[in-house]
């Protein structure tokens, strides 16, 4: 076997490990305020998501909510405040996964006026292992939380300390325990603390926002770059280019493959003459925290019915970008998802309804996963939290229904397109609770391919068959089949494979 003939046969062999792409719409319970702030992938390829809630006693409380990669619920746990005041979560991204596979919740308590910052750490099953609260002179809240090398984890957000407070970074070792404690606000100014990771050189970078202490002054971005214990290193000033700018909404920050980090947010209010309404940003930064492009996107008259607002972003595998936020605002609103290219060009655009279209839905974080498509989370219809797990493409084929009754849905398969060459979209409907079966036979009756079994609630899910055998060769074009058997039910539909 030549050279180039190996690297083909190992690239195929890396294509055919990749799972197969599954896409569905969730939506948990059915209480008031159920925000979803932060989605994150697990290693089990399933999904965590935190969101403030109330228990039986009205009382708000943080709730961590484990999910199959199918987006079956696994396990939910609340976390009250050790002083029973109100809990909050931190607005950027109050939830990450840590080295040991537990989990770190950040926010405050008792905001919004006089309040503590607040951790809790947690095992792989969401049972507490720690807390953490920090309590200074004025306001303390978390914002933000991100893993560290050493299975600890690092905070940012608002906090005070003796004469000091504004945005700070907090280290924490993996059991709970102050490592050091940072602040960063230049005299004469106001700072509050935004997002943060670790970056390759074990150093850390933040982003939040400064503002000089006069009445009129806005705010501008406030990036700060750290050693291993906090000391600047460098520090960056933003203000978004746009025409008029004077506000901006819901910025967020992500790091890219580079070494630099990227943001984004909405600018409110533009002047009369563009419209007196909204336009988004997403800009680019490189390693020292300099503008290499910024590209505006969105531009939303004021008299216009469409209002979009952008909250997050996630640089892609590709180096491009992935936004999310809401196009409404006003009900009925809905999650909107934008894709650009590596050279910031728009790809795609979509919107995703909850389960009433009459009501609002927003997202508020989104995330890249390991089968290259999308999770995006948020509010479904006011108040239910909501999961969304698109392709690549931003397609979900089909949502899914929790509260309809099991007779309304009926177990069933499609495959589209037929004929087809690189790839086919295989849905499969389950109404009941029964294991199922997905395999594809070739003409001769023989198995070709088999996906993972189907282990779910009802709902509809899909996966992507790329013409190749469970060893990853490719197979030769012709006619195949594809048969779905759950419980007493099974459905085949004929496939046709063009070489």
């Amino acid at each position: 076997m030549n050279r180039r003939m190996r690297i083909v046969v190992m690239l195929l062999t890396l294509l055919s490990a990749a799972p197969a792409t599954i896409t569905f719409e969730r939506a948990y319970g059915d209480g008031f305020n159920n925000y979803v702030h932060t989605v994150v992938q697990t290693r089990d390829d399933g999904y965590a998501l935190t969101f403030q809630t109330c228990d039986s006693a009205h009382q708000t409380v943080l709730c961590l909510l484990k999910t199959d990669s199918l987006g079956n619920l696994e396990w939910r746990r609340l976390y009250h405040s050790p002083t029973n005041r109100g809990a909050g979560l931190g607005n950027y991204c109050g939830l990450c996964v840590t080295m040991d596979r537990g989990y770190v919740l950040a926010g405050d308590i008792g905001a919004p006026t006089v309040g503590d910052a607040w951790a809790v750490k947690t095992d792989s099953v969401g049972d507490t292992l720690w807390t953490y609260v920090h309590g200074g002179p004025g306001y303390d809240g978390f914002e933000s939380v991100a893993p560290t090398l050493d299975s600890g984890c690092i905070l940012t957000g608002d906090l005070s300390e003796g004469s000091d407070y504004g945005m700070a970074l907090l280290k924490l070792d993996r059991n709970g325990q102050r490592q050091w404690l940072r602040f960063y606000h230049p005299s004469g100014v106001q700072t509050w603390g935004g997002s943060v990771w670790q970056t390759g050189d074990r150093g850390y970078l933040a982003t939040g926002c400064i503002r000089d202490t006069g009445s009129n002054s806005i705010p501008d971005y406030y990036m700060v770059k750290t050693d291993s214990v906090g000391e600047t290193l460098w520090t960056a000033l933003y203000r978004p280019e746009v025409p008029g700018y004077h506000e901006g909404r819901f910025g967020a920050s992500c790091p890219t493959a580079d070494s630099g980090y990227a943001l984004c947010g909405t600018a409110l209010g533009l002047p009369d003459s563009l419209g007196g309404g909204n336009e988004s940003y997403l800009t680019k930064f490189d390693s020292l925290g300099h503008k290499l492009w910024t590209r505006l996107f969105f531009l939303d008259s004021a008299s216009g019915h469409q209002q979009r607002l952008v909250f997050c972003l996630q640089e892609t595998p590709d180096h491009g970008f992935i936004v999310a936020g809401v196009q409404g605002p006003n009900n009925p609103s809905l999650v909107l998802m934008a894709r650009f290219d590596s050279l910031s060009d728009t790809l795609w655009t979509r919107g995703y309804d909850g389960l009433d279209p009459t009501m609002g839905d927003w997202a508020y974080w989104v995330v890249n996963t390991r089968d290259h498509g999308f999770a995006v989370a948020g509010v479904a219809d006011n108040y239910p939290a909501y999961l969304i797990k698109t392709d690549s493409m931003g397609l979900v084929y089909s949502s899914v229904n929790e509260r309809a009754p099991a007779r309304s849905m009926q177990s069933g398969l499609t495959a589209q397109p037929s004929p087809f060459r690189a790839g086919v979209a295989i849905r499969c409907a389950l109404a009941g609770r029964e294991p199922a079966t997905l395999r594809i036979y070739d003409q001769a009756g023989r198995v070709v391919r088999e996906f993972p079994t189907l282990d779910v609630k009802r709902g509809t899910y899909s996966v992507t068959w790329d013409g190749r055998d469970a060893r990853g060769r490719l197979l030769a074009g012709g006619i195949y089949f594809v048969r779905l058997k759950a419980g007493d039910h099974s459905a085949t539909e004929k496939l046709a494979l063009q070489r």
